[in-house]
């Protein structure tokens, strides 16, 4: 494993142990995402991280029609499996958010080749909670 690969995974591991951390009746990711705006996303990845973001999602506001990944099979009730070439035919989602960590970059990439719709990485919705719970924890 390289140096910068190496980097990658202690950083998701950081960034895990402190979601961890999070008093979530402080802040909660559908919370987050609706003050941005978010009312409607499509999720990337679902693996182990894409169902929990899912069931986090499910308990809020927050509509997921869409999930994205070509190695696992999803079979959930109100969600549609779609591809990454197939987002060119999607309009009614305000934002998708891309679980994999490690591989952002690439599937970042590939999603804006597709689409005009506004890529959100796991890492970044981790670290704003994060923020938003200090502030909150502060003002208490």
């Amino acid at each position: 494993m390289n140096v910068k690969k190496r980097r990658l995974y202690i950083d998701i591991l950081i960034l895990m142990e402190q979601l961890h951390s999070l008093d979530r009746s402080l802040c909660n990711v559908g919370e987050l995402l609706t003050s941005y705006g978010y009312q409607r996303i499509a999720i990337y990845g679902m693996g182990e991280a894409g169902h929990i973001l899912y069931g986090m999602l499910s308990e809020n506001e927050i509509k997921i029609p869409y999930v994205i990944d070509h190695h696992v099979k999803v079979d959930l009730v109100s969600t549609r499996q779609i591809t990454v070439e197939e987002l060119s035919d999607i309009n009614d989602i305000d934002a998708i958010i891309v679980t994999p960590l490690v591989e952002y970059d690439i599937l970042e990439k590939q999603i804006c080749e597709n689409s005009d719709i506004p890529v959100i990485g796991m890492a970044d919705i981790i670290k704003e909670m994060l923020r938003k719970n200090r502030e909150k924890r502060v003002q208490v």
